[in-house]
């Protein structure tokens, strides 16, 4: 077996590329950036054309990501990045979806 595991490279149950792992993230982080976005201009206010909210929005962006990331993958296997680059996170072994744990620690390590 080399590196891909028992598939082939691009092969089904082969692990995804970095390119197509680097997209899915990308566009997760876009997913939950702009409504964080969102709700942290609403809160705060402008100051010489800065947007300065309370301390407590600095956390928005990543409890949102942590949650919206660890909900999924251990529900679906799939964020909807990941759903849109055709990668689901299972278990090596069995094929089992992550749990709940396993997920947060996915969505957290990055971080």
């Amino acid at each position: 077996m080399g590196p891909a595991g028992p598939a082939g490279p691009g092969a089904p149950g082969a692990p995804a590329s970095w390119g197509l792992r680097a997209a899915a993230r990308i566009i997760d982080f876009v997913i939950v950036l702009l409504p964080a976005n969102l709700l942290v201009s609403l809160v705060g206010t402008e100051v010489d054309g800065r947007v300065e909210a309370p301390t407590w929005a600095l956390l928005v962006f990543p409890v949102t990501y942590m949650v919206y990331e660890t909900v999924l993958i251990s529900r679906t296997g799939q964020t909807l990045g990941k759903f849109l680059c055709r990668i689901k996170v299972v278990e090596w072994e069995s094929g089992d979806l992550p749990t709940p744990a396993e997920a947060f620690v996915r969505a957290i390590v990055p971080g």
